[in-house]
């Protein structure tokens, strides 16, 4: 097995973001960042997949496991047909085609307005206390505890320590969208 690489032009990416955070106050720059990026339509992306299987038939018919960064195995495709109706060849493509947008995502977008936030503004716990306690997520008797944890996610995150921040975000996540009984 081997890596290798391919260099992408991230400057549009990068100029339209910094174009739309520079100059704005923290507040809008959260809610900028936030909309950075959704989730595509998925039915654009089988459509996407069956377009780039019939333009290119081969690339569909090994099996590849699909790494991150790290080398971790985050997506296994079987090999497939040449038929664009092979619903292995589909997720093998659009599992390549989430992985380029997510590196353009994170590493353009994200990364620019990270440090664009980091740079002008201190996230302090009593900013985010204001924020969030108009969440409908948040119950009240718990804000106190939800905004020392969140500050302390997103004072890793925006310091770039992205597996941290994960780390302390999920549980509380988690029981925010946990249905109350």
């Amino acid at each position: 097995m081997s890596s290798f690489a391919q260099t992408m032009d991230l400057s549009e990416i990068i100029r339209k973001v910094k174009d739309a955070v520079v100059g704005q106050g923290l507040l809008d720059k959260l809610f900028i960042f936030a909309a950075l990026s959704s989730s595509p339509d998925p039915s654009k992306l089988v459509s996407d997949a069956k377009e780039a299987i019939k333009m290119h038939p081969l690339s569909s018919m090994f099996g590849v496991a699909h790494m991150d960064r790290e080398g971790m195995v985050f997506h296994r495709s079987q090999g497939g047909g040449f038929g664009d109706n092979d619903t292995s060849a589909i997720g093998h493509k659009i599992a390549q085609f989430e992985t380029i947008r997510r590196q353009q995502v994170a590493f353009g977008a994200i990364e620019i307005a990270r440090q664009s936030i980091l740079g002008e503004h201190f996230i302090s716990e009593d900013v985010l206390g204001a924020l969030l306690k108009f969440s409908p997520f948040i119950p009240s008797d718990l804000a106190a505890t939800f905004t020392r944890a969140f500050t302390r996610a997103f004072t890793r995150f925006f310091q770039g320590d992205y597996v941290s921040a994960t780390y302390i975000l999920t549980p509380l996540l988690e029981n925010s969208i946990r249905p109350m009984s």
